[in-house]
């Protein structure tokens, strides 16, 4: 609880759970990884759309592997937690 039941007094966690370098250098890894794929398919979804069609597959698929990247970093920033 964030209060004292008996006086009142904020608490202040103790233990909370740290992440692991394993799993902050895992976030770091997976996030250039997807972010270099993601990029790569933006890549190629740019120059081969076939006019102003930015909504071809290759561009899609980038926006899915660039959210993915956000996300792992997102992770990393915040700690694993």
């Amino acid at each position: 609880t964030p209060f004292c039941p008996r006086c009142g007094a904020a608490q202040t966690p103790t233990n909370q759970p740290k992440a692991s370098t394993a799993m902050l250098l895992a976030y770091g890894c997976g996030f250039m990884f997807l972010g270099a794929v993601g990029a790569c398919f933006g890549l190629v979804g740019a120059g081969g759309g076939g006019g102003n069609n930015i909504f071809n597959p290759f561009s899609l698929i980038a926006l899915v592997f660039i959210a993915g990247a956000c996300f792992l970093l997102w992770k990393l920033v915040r700690g694993g937690r």
